[in-house]
């Protein structure tokens, strides 16, 4: 009896043997069951057959809403892209329909598949300003995007306010704008519905001081200090105005690296009777030869005044000597005179 058991066990593994392939389940259908797009946009789907193969047939409810690139497509075992692409603003259905169907374990696949797209009006990608203002001031246009602004030593700090022209679009870098001395560089942002971005420029360009121009509101510091350019002159608006004040004004000249080289003190207490005055002073003469003879060729500093005729009243000028003496020497400053050849010591 054992032997005959035996034997039967034997008979069943080898009739195992002869099962047929197992597959996993089967399927051919799209990845998705509905999409939305803009007009005149697109987007993808897939139609995949998994362990099956068939004919697949695409079509659309309404062509002048959406239409799709693949009409009909046979896999097997495999995948196809179908582009959908909005046409106009609506609602169609897209139809996924199995023909000649089957999985690979002979299960017949006969489903219809339906893929709803919504088509939306786009998104507008205006990203432009309808207005952009400085508060107080006006802007000079440079470009479409680019706008600069000079402001004195006294603003620290601006007000920008702009508008987008498309009301769906928002605008970022607007609002009160603090200004360091020199360059001031500010970016307003406009964005659209569509994510798009445009940036406008603000250059706001701050005094690094008070200059002749600027006298009325340096005049409402304590200490009124004005910057010297070359070429400047003190007229006699300005003179009235720092005669009125009661002030005195410190008018500094610098070299190109910011260095003190003169200054004119003006002491509108002292002011009486006054002329258009150049402000100019160089530190050399034409007539270095003549005075060298004259001052038997003694080592000293040349200053040649630009401003001809009388001089003003209480006023002062400093000049930067360099390490050439220090602060115990004791200078002599001679005037010569061009017309008669004579170095003569200056008294006051």
């Amino acid at each position: 009896m054992k032997k005959i058991l035996t034997i039967l066990l034997v008979g069943m593994i080898v009739l195992t043997g002869f099962c047929n392939n197992v597959y996993a389940k089967g399927s051919i259908k799209p990845s998705l069951s509905s999409l939305t797009m803009e007009e005149g946009g697109s987007k993808t789907f897939k139609i995949s057959a998994s362990n099956a193969a068939g004919r697949v047939d695409i079509s659309t409810s309404n062509s002048s809403v959406a239409t799709v690139s693949v009409k009909s497509k046979w896999l097997d075992n495999s995948s196809v892209s179908v582009k959908v692409t909005g046409k106009s603003v609506g609602t169609a259905t897209i139809t996924v329909k199995l023909s000649d169907a089957a999985t690979f374990d002979e299960e017949v696949l006969n489903k219809t598949y339906k893929i709803t797209v919504k088509v939306t009006e786009p998104k507008s990608k205006n990203n432009n300003l309808s207005s952009i203002s400085v508060d107080g001031y006006k802007l000079v246009k440079k470009s479409d995007t680019s706008y600069t602004l000079d402001v004195g030593n006294s603003v620290s700090k601006i007000t920008i306010k702009a508008s987008a022209d498309d009301s769906k679009a928002s605008v970022s870098g607007t609002g009160t704008k603090s200004l360091k001395e020199g360059k001031n560089t500010f970016n307003i942002v406009v964005t659209a519905e569509s994510g798009a971005k445009k940036t406008y420029v603000i250059t706001v360009n701050r005094k690094d001081g008070y200059y002749l121009e600027d006298l009325a509101e340096a005049l409402k510091t304590s200490e009124p200090t004005i910057k010297l350019r070359d070429g400047d002159k003190l007229t006699s608006e300005h003179l009235d105005k720092i005669k009125a004040s009661g002030k005195t004004v410190v008018l500094n000249a610098e070299d190109k690296a910011g260095d003190f080289t003169y200054s004119w003190n003006v002491d509108g207490t002292k002011l009486s009777t006054y002329a258009e005055t150049d402000t100019g002073i160089v530190f050399d003469s034409e007539y270095k030869e003549e005075i060298g003879k004259l001052s038997n060729y003694a080592d000293g500093k040349y200053v040649h005044f630009e401003q001809s005729g009388s001089s003003l009243s209480g006023t002062t000028v400093k000049m930067n000597v360099g390490d050439k003496y220090k602060d115990e020497h004791i200078l002599n400053v001679y005037l010569y005179n061009k017309d008669n050849n004579t170095l003569t010591l200056a008294t006051n």
